[in-house]
């Protein structure tokens, strides 16, 4: 079993298609009551889920390991020396 294997998502979901900038296929998902960003799938990268930090009922148990896009964020924003920071998605 693959981690997205072991996520439980409750409620219905609607799932928009977009192209990444790398030319990948991904879907945004949402609540399809409310709107709320759920995530995204990454069809490419073996359907990887990423999940929004705010979806998850105990967020703390999750320390981050990496920052994507750093390219974008900010300047105010403050990041953490000792995990990888990455320009883009990958690099």
């Amino acid at each position: 079993a693959t981690l997205k294997d072991q996520v439980t998502l409750t409620g219905e979901l609607k799932r928009f298609p977009m192209l990444a900038d790398s030319g990948n296929h991904k879907y945004h998902l949402s609540c399809a009551q409310c709107g709320f960003s759920i995530g995204e799938e990454i069809d490419e990268m073996n359907n990887v889920l990423m999940l929004s930090a705010s979806t998850l009922d105990e967020p703390a148990l999750f320390k981050p390991t990496a920052h994507f896009w750093v390219s974008s964020k900010p300047d105010w924003v403050a990041l953490p020396s000792d995990i990888p920071h990455y320009q883009f998605q990958t690099e």
